[in-house]
Formats: C-alpha cells, structure tokens, sequence
C-alpha cells in the first residue's frame, strides 16, 4: 500500500467516523440506534487493535485514537458497551465529543498530508 493511499483512507475513515459521532451527538432519535451500533461495532475493532486482534479499519482507528506518545485515551471496549446501550450514558456522549474533537484534528493533518502530494 502506497504512503499516499494509506493518508486518504485513513483521512477517509477519520471523516466517517467523526460524522457518524456527529449524527450521535445531535439525535436523540431512536433512528440513530443503527448508527449507534455501527459506531460501538468501529470501537470495538479499535479496541481489538490494541489487544493485537484487529482489522485494518481498527488498526486505522486505534492509532487515530492515541495521543502523541502513543497512549491510549480512552477505553475504547468499555466507550462500545456504553454507545450500544439505549439512551447513551451522559458520560460516554461527553467522551464522544471529545473523540470527535480529535479525529477531526487528525483528519485535518491528513488532509494537509496528503495534499502535499
């Protein structure tokens, strides 16, 4: 996989993720179970990234989801269990937002990344 291609799908996947915590945050629909479940689904492979059980998606999302030093900032097994539980937790809807704050920082790195090409 060329460096170029790995920048866009992971600036891909950063942006659908980021908007599918969006569509979370801003419905309280029960029209949103599916994509709460999607989303919990995203986490867990994420989570099973740093347990050395992961897809490419969730090797993707883990290294999206660590600070610079490479630290895990949240429990990303336990955020699943919350985001798939209906309502979502007050808590696991704060840590959403704050996920989506960095994602789209990230994205936007890659974007600047990957125009450089």
């Amino acid at each position: 996989m060329s460096t170029l291609s790995l920048i866009s799908g992971a600036e891909s996947l950063a942006a659908s993720f980021h908007l599918l915590i969006d569509e979370i945050l801003m419905s309280a629909d029960a029209a949103v179970a599916d994509k709460a479940e999607k989303l919990a689904g995203m986490l867990r492979a994420a989570a099973a990234a740093r347990d050395g059980n992961a897809s490419h998606e969730g090797l993707l999302l883990d290294s999206l989801l660590r600070d610079a030093q490479g630290n895990s900032r949240a429990d990303l097994g336990h955020l699943a269990v919350a985001v798939a539980s209906h309502p979502i937790p007050d808590d696991a809807l704060h840590a959403l937002a704050d996920i989506a704050r960095r994602v789209n920082s990230e994205r936007a790195a890659l974007s600047t990344r990957a125009s450089s090409w």
